[in-house]
């Protein structure tokens, strides 16, 4: 067994961390532009209304779907003057102008105070990915875009630099070599 330099260790932790770097902003990626592709949206979760079914901090993807495909317990996105709200469907009731939406968070006491009709529905959530919310909002700040996007590019740059100085080093130490084994 090879036993490492402290060079090679830190080397090897450098390596690592770019990939891990690398492997969590395609992770990233895969959250939030892959759904995209495919008509569905990423949003994150940012109150604890709908607990203990959504979690502050998660990540929920929606579709967009017909309101009249709507049933009882679906949980959907919806627009309001303070923007959007995720909650469930506890009553649907039919009208002239279309069906209203009667919802609320799982974790309220009470119902929304006016009902939404089918027209301030954005989606319904397809799926939750469970504090993938609080990676996204720090890969979003500046700290964030730093060791995500820099971080990676530097330990890359670092590696590459690292790999020259070694080549050349070890140029220099074998024409050295020649040099010794003519005056021998």
């Amino acid at each position: 067994m090879k036993i490492k330099s402290p060079q090679q260790r830190v080397k090897s932790v450098l390596l690592y961390a770019v990939v891990a770097l690398s492997f969590g902003l395609a992770a990233l990626m895969g959250i939030a532009v892959i759904p995209g592709l495919f008509g569905y949206t990423p949003l994150v979760v940012a109150s604890g209304s709908m607990e203990p079914t959504l979690h502050t901090g998660d990540v929920v993807v929606v579709h967009k779907v017909a309101p009249a495909s709507l049933a009882l317990g679906d949980v959907v996105t919806f627009r309001t003057q303070a923007g959007l709200i995720t909650h469930r469907i506890v009553r649907i009731d039919l009208t002239p102008q279309g069906p209203m939406f009667q919802t609320k968070g799982d974790a309220n006491l009470k119902a929304d105070a006016q009902p939404i009709s089918g027209d301030k529905i954005v989606a319904k959530v397809i799926y939750r990915v469970p504090r993938m919310g609080f990676v996204v909002a720090f890969a979003n700040s500046p700290l964030g875009r730093g060791l995500l996007i820099v971080a990676p590019l530097v330990g890359l740059a670092f590696i590459g630099l690292r790999e020259r100085l070694q080549s050349r080093q070890r140029a220099l130490d074998a024409s050295a070599a020649q040099g010794q084994d003519k005056t021998e």
